[in-house]
C-alpha cells in the first residue's frame, strides 16, 4: 500500500505542468521595520534636542504636525512599495525551465533552462529557518552563474521537487 502511494506521489510531482513558488514576505517587512526604527530614533533625537537646547525657533519646527503627516505619508508609501514588490516576485517551475517574474512598474522575466544540472543546494540562516524560507542554488552547465531562487517559502519541499525534475531531465552526455 505504501509503495503505491509513493508511486502516485512521484508520478504527480514529475508530471506537473507548472509550479508557482512565491517568495516570503518576511525580508520585505524586515526592511520596512528597519527603516521605521531609524525614523523613530531620528524623531526621538530631534525631540530631545528641541526640548533641551531650544535650537529650533522657526515655525516649521514648532508645528510638529507637518512632520508627522510627512512621515505618515512616507510610511504608507513604503508599505505599499514593499507589498507590491513581494506580490510581483515569483518563480514558475516547469519540466524544462524556471521563470523568475519580478518588478512592480516594469515587469521583467528571466528564464533559466533546466538542462545539464550539476548541483542543487539550499541555504538557510537560523533566521530563515525560524520563518521557513530560504534560498535554493542551482548550478548548470548552461549558465555561467548559479541560479538563485531567493527567499522562497518552504525551500526544502521545493528543493525535492526540483531535484526530481532534474533527474527526469538529465540527458546522457555526448563524448
Amino acid at each position: 500500500m505504501q509503495k503505491n502511494s509513493q508511486k502516485v506521489e512521484q508520478k504527480s510531482v514529475l508530471n506537473i505542468k507548472s509550479l508557482i513558488i512565491r517568495t516570503s514576505p518576511v525580508p520585505y517587512f524586515a526592511k520596512f521595520f528597519y527603516i521605521d526604527f531609524f525614523i523613530i530614533i531620528v524623531l526621538l533625537i530631534w525631540h530631545y534636542i528641541k526640548n533641551n537646547f531650544d535650537l529650533f525657533s522657526s515655525a516649521i519646527f514648532q508645528n510638529i504636525t507637518i512632520i508627522y503627516i510627512l512621515l505618515f505619508i512616507l510610511e504608507v508609501y513604503l508599505i505599499i512599495a514593499f507589498v507590491l514588490k513581494w506580490i510581483n516576485n515569483k518563480y514558475k517551475i516547469t519540466q524544462d525551465s524556471i521563470t523568475h517574474s519580478f518588478g512592480t512598474i516594469i515587469k521583467r522575466k528571466k528564464v533559466y533552462v533546466l538542462r545539464n544540472i550539476i548541483k542543487i543546494t539550499m541555504k538557510q540562516t537560523n533566521w530563515q529557518k525560524l520563518f521557513k524560507f530560504g534560498t535554493i542554488l542551482i548550478e548548470t552547465q548552461m549558465e555561467d552563474q548559479p541560479i538563485y531562487l531567493k527567499n522562497i517559502l518552504e525551500p526544502d519541499k521545493h528543493l525535492q521537487t526540483i531535484k526530481k525534475i532534474a533527474c527526469q531531465n538529465q540527458q546522457p552526455m555526448m563524448m
